[in-house]
């Protein structure tokens, strides 16, 4: 999807809204998109308490939710426990920007049964089979959802995917 940036180009850390959406700046590039459209699941990808705010700050501006997510990269070493936190404070006074968190486990059940039970947030899988049929269940029970990154409603966008 092309995007026009703000005069002067994508500063890091930046955030630019648009009437197609939010868009964000991580590195000196457009990273994560949040589209207008609402049959979509957007998740814009926060990796510490600042860009989390920044996110939250400019949906609210927008009069938008948002879902923030872990980064895929670095899940395992933050843990469930430490992106509550970062969510937690970021969304604090901005609750009405914030639609959910979501923690992002790739291929590690046992990390996503450690989210799931940690509370406040989904869960984002590359598993199948048995091992995602007993996370269902669990986030059922708590009222929470396990998403699957090859879900077609859902969307990341990487810098590769926008054009500043």
């Amino acid at each position: 999807m092309p995007v026009s940036s703000p005069a002067g180009g994508p500063a890091p850390g930046g955030f630019f809204i648009s009437p197609g959406g939010v868009f964000v700046s991580l590195n000196g590039n457009y990273d994560i998109a949040m589209t207008n459209d609402l049959t979509e699941i957007e998740l814009i990808v926060v990796s510490d308490t600042a860009t989390a705010r920044t996110a939250l700050e400019s949906a609210a501006a927008a009069g938008r939710r948002i879902t923030l997510l872990s980064p895929a990269a670095t899940s395992a070493a933050m843990g469930p426990g430490i992106f509550a936190e970062i969510v937690e404070i970021a969304g604090a006074g901005l609750e009405h920007a914030l639609a959910g968190a979501v923690f992002d486990c790739a291929d590690a059940a046992g990390l996503a049964m450690a989210a799931l039970r940690r509370g406040g947030m989904d869960v984002l899988t590359d598993l199948d089979g048995d091992a995602l049929a007993k996370l269902d269940g669990l986030a059922e029970a708590q009222g929470r959802r396990v998403l699957r990154r090859d879900d077609p409603a859902l969307t990341i966008r990487p810098a590769g995917d926008l054009q500043p």
